[in-house]
């Protein structure tokens, strides 16, 4: 957690303001009346390396504070069709190249009437005693419209744009930060793939996990399953 958060405040994500009695006093002398201290929690990171000993990811309880009931979900709720999709355009004998946006969350930055909503308490380090007050900048795990701002930005931007470019031709399945991109020939994918990912980093700021990434195969594994184009089967 500790990790999380520092790595988060060294890329300029968060903002580490002080103490929390300070902190209260600037709020009350500028006249901020409405704000929150979210609780935060925790939950294991689906890659993490040693299953037994996770690595844990921040997660802010926005429920609690009542942020989520406020947002208004009218245009940031969107289907999942990713394993329908998948099922569909992975075709007899094709590949499928996985790979993840690194981060996702966090290239959205958050408007600044709502960093009063942001604020956290927590140890910097292990020899920490008194607890420091954060704020969020940049989106977070646990705002319930931060997976459908993110769909605007990638899906429905990003791609359309690499696809003005044609730096993208090949069909896409997204599942939140999963990408699933499919194609009839592998170095042809890998290589359109690679071309992507550049453009995206170059031109969007969007990076993805390269180290993770599983590239071009008639077996992949995406969102729980390994697809297998040769006998079509999950």
């Amino acid at each position: 957690m500790t990790k999380a958060i520092q790595s988060r405040l060294m890329k300029g994500k968060s903002l580490a303001l002080g103490a929390w009695t300070v902190v209260e006093a600037a709020l009350k002398a500028t006249g901020v009346d409405h704000y929150f201290v979210f609780p935060m929690g925790a939950t294991p990171k689906k890659d993490s390396p040693d299953p037994a000993n996770p690595i844990m990811r921040p997660t802010d309880d926005h429920t609690r504070t009542g942020l989520n009931a406020a947002t208004c979900m009218d245009h940031l709720r969107y289907a999942l069709k990713t394993y329908a999709e998948v099922a569909w355009l992975l075709k007899q004998d094709y590949f499928m190249y996985v790979s993840d946006v690194e981060d996702a969350f966090l290239l959205l930055p958050l408007a600044p009437w709502l960093w009063f909503f942001m604020l956290f308490r927590c140890y910097l380090s292990d020899d920490d005693s008194e607890q420091t007050t954060c704020i969020h900048l940049f989106g977070d795990f646990g705002t319930c419209g931060m997976p459908g701002t993110f769909y605007l930005f990638f899906v429905k931007v990003v791609i359309q744009m690499g696809r003005s470019e044609l730096v993208l031709t090949l069909p896409i399945v997204v599942y939140v930060d999963d990408c699933g991109i499919i194609g009839p020939v592998k170095a042809e994918l890998d290589h359109e793939v690679a071309g992507f990912q550049s453009w995206c980093a170059t031109n969007c700021g969007v990076v993805f996990k390269w180290s993770k990434d599983r590239k071009g195969d008639q077996a992949n594994f995406m969102i729980g399953f390994t697809w297998d184009s040769r006998t079509v089967t999950r």
